[in-house]
């Protein structure tokens, strides 16, 4: 079954090298096996590996769910993904303008 929004290569082909990466972060990897979830978005880890292999200099995770809300939920976020990703990361939010 193809994942049309979980990590592919062909995303971090396209993205190698860029400015920026908006990625979904729809869940927190390891917390759901639910395949109408796991293969169709895309985690925080898928997020941080795909920016990490692209060599991205910053990752803007988008589409966020509500289990992101507060402020315990984005440090966990920042904190997992820095332990792959080691580049800007920025936590999206709708209508938020993203300086390059």
């Amino acid at each position: 079954m193809k994942r049309p929004c979980a990590p592919v290569e062909a995303l971090t082909r396209l993205s190698k090298g860029a400015d920026a990466l908006l990625h979904m972060c729809h869940f927190y990897n390891g917390t759901t096996d639910d395949p109408r979830v796991t293969k169709t978005c895309s985690g925080h880890l898928d997020a941080a590996a795909t920016a990490r292999d692209a060599g991205v200099r910053k990752l803007v995770l988008v589409h966020l769910t509500k289990r992101f809300e507060g402020q315990e939920a984005i440090a966990r976020l920042r904190r997992e993904v820095a332990e792959i990703y080691h580049g800007r990361v920025v936590v999206g939010s709708d209508l938020e303008a993203i300086a390059l």
